[in-house]
């Protein structure tokens, strides 16, 4: 028996509110151990990688940063030297760069969420998709 104020919880009741936390734990751990995106049919959360993070966050700042593969000089960033994303007046652009890639497509969307857009890249049966609207791998879309 447990009492939480002073609200008493058999064992039955415990086991149910238990299990329920449990599952959700799981669902995170899930999330987080396939990899960066987690999709549900009408929600989708993305977990951003540690490079990721450290990269948006100099280019948000404005600063020069480099981990790994990417980099910004606080006005772009880049993956493998190409251009990903950069800053055009009072917009953000992006492009898969010619690489509808895991790695690209999480760095964008990371970005993005960074952003607080709702905004996405996403794949369907190997085309890249912005939105739900299938683009070109070249193609550069213009964010808020």
């Amino acid at each position: 028996m447990l009492i939480i104020n002073d609200l008493v919880l058999g064992p039955e009741k415990l086991q149910v509110i238990l299990k329920k936390k449990l599952e959700r734990v799981w669902k995170v751990c899930s999330i987080v151990s396939i990899g960066a995106i987690h999709a549900t049919n009408q929600h989708k959360k993305h977990i951003m990688r540690k490079v990721t993070q450290q990269i948006v966050q100099a280019f948000i700042d404005g600063e020069s940063k480099q981990v790994g593969n990417t980099s910004t000089d606080g006005k772009a960033i880049y993956l493998h030297n190409n251009k990903i994303a950069e800053k055009r007046d009072n917009t953000v652009s992006l492009t898969l760069a010619g690489w509808n890639t895991v790695t690209t497509r999480e760095r964008l969307n990371g970005l993005l969420t960074a952003l607080g857009s709702a905004s996405g890249f996403n794949q369907k049966k190997g085309k890249p998709y912005f939105n739900g609207k299938l683009i070109h791998d070249e193609q550069w879309v213009d964010v808020a």
